[in-house]
């Protein structure tokens, strides 16, 4: 039996192969630096094993500039077919052969850190990641909504205009994370994660981008977002604290907590609730003095 489902990996991994070989051969051109390709460098990222020694391909990206930047949408957009996805799953079940063609887009990551080495000069796909983080219409937060917020944050500044439009967004979890990603893109904070890894599919170094860490600097920028001029961006900072959960019980926390209790007296009934539900869920016992229920 193992050996029949090994069988029909093969086949179906050679079929997914030929499918990407294709698209590969129909992909334009990549920009080159020094003889090297755009993806030869991010996959230098791959293997780099420390950020002290991205230097070369740091300046392979800022070389490229703006020519690299739709090739490093490409990676960030990428949606896997769902067969491939599927038979990833199962070669990782077994581990006899590494099919490292199975592995999810290797260079997402690196795309992202190159959209943080460029900065301000990746502003031209702010629109395009703004509709990443907006596609988001399920029960829970799709993947493409997840990286688009991951390449605003890495363009930094340049976002704001954007993310404080999507503060008005209808859709509360996109609202939020725009409001977030505001605080941590004022503070420009390096809040998230790096580091590597291994790929489960081809045991090949990766980088990786991993979980966020809420700073008494996001804290008090989110707090500011409080009494921001701006009905929607009180209304998402009010939204984007109630997903952190839990604030700690630090000095900027206790502050955190003053300024919900003020926005509970906001003149925008939207903003009321918000802070209202927020405060609820951090914490029970100031929601309950306040007199909600």
């Amino acid at each position: 039996m193992k050996g029949r489902c090994r069988t029909v990996i093969l086949i179906l991994s050679g079929l997914v192969a030929a499918a990407c070989l294709l698209a590969a051969l129909l992909r334009p051109r990549e920009p080159v630096y020094q003889g090297k390709a755009l993806s030869d460098w991010l996959e230098e990222v791959n293997r780099a094993g420390s950020l002290n020694k991205t230097g070369p391909a740091s300046n392979a990206i800022r070389a490229m500039g703006t020519n690299a930047l739709p090739f490093l949408l490409a990676h960030i957009e990428h949606e896997e077919p769902a067969l491939k996805i599927h038979l990833a799953k199962l070669a990782q079940k077994q581990s006899l052969i590494k099919l490292g063609f199975l592995e999810p887009d290797p260079l997402r990551c690196p795309s992202v850190w190159a959209l943080k080495e460029l900065g301000a000069e990746a502003s031209p796909l702010i629109p395009d990641l703004i509709k990443l983080l907006e596609d988001d219409a399920g029960s829970t937060r799709s993947a493409r909504s997840w990286w688009g917020g991951m390449g605003l944050w890495a363009i930094g500044a340049e976002s704001r205009p954007a993310l404080e439009r999507a503060c008005g967004s209808s859709n509360e979890r996109v609202r939020a994370t725009a409001a977030s990603l505001l605080a941590w893109v004022s503070v420009r904070v390096d809040a998230w994660s790096w580091g590597w890894g291994k790929s489960p599919v081809s045991v090949r170094p990766r980088f990786r981008l991993g979980s966020v860490w809420v700073t008494e600097e996001v804290l008090e920028a989110l707090r500011r977002g409080l009494q921001n001029k701006d009905a929607a961006i009180r209304h998402a900072s009010a939204d984007a604290l109630k997903q952190l959960r839990s604030l700690g019980n630090n000095d900027q926390a206790a502050l955190v907590v003053v300024a919900l209790r003020d926005a509970l007296k906001d003149e925008e009934p939207a903003v009321r609730e918000a802070a209202a539900n927020a405060l609820k869920k951090i914490y029970p016992q100031a929601a309950t003095e306040a007199g909600l229920k």
